[in-house]
């Protein structure tokens, strides 16, 4: 009986030592990602904040900076000069877009 978990436990610790070292991802291996809020921080970004204080990016392998927004800040310019790769805007984006920058909508998040 006590060889059955003296070996259960061996298992367990190598099982452990799997889980920990194979998920871990490196500083290195991270994407660096800049997202370019459209104001300053308050509670409507709160959720770019959480997914980045418990790791959700960190596990999708993004090293994500948060750059907060504010007055003559726009997100459409910081993405297309390159300081920002991802820009938070609001939904009249289609009617910004000129052809020139391929700029992208991925959501229209509407509250009423």
């Amino acid at each position: 009986m006590k060889a059955i978990i003296i070996k259960i436990f061996e298992v367990a610790i190598v099982l452990v030592f799997f889980v920990f070292t194979s998920n871990t991802l490196k500083a290195d291996d991270l994407k660096p990602v800049r997202l370019q809020l459209k104001w300053r921080n308050q509670f409507q970004f709160a959720g770019y904040y959480a997914a980045k204080i418990k790791g959700f990016y960190k596990d999708a392998g993004l090293d994500v900076s948060i750059k907060p927004g504010g007055y003559g800040i726009s997100p459409i310019e910081e993405v297309k000069s390159g300081r920002a790769d991802v820009g938070i805007y609001d939904s009249d984006i289609i009617l910004k877009k000129d052809g020139k920058v391929p700029l992208v909508a991925l959501a229209n998040i509407m509250q009423s």
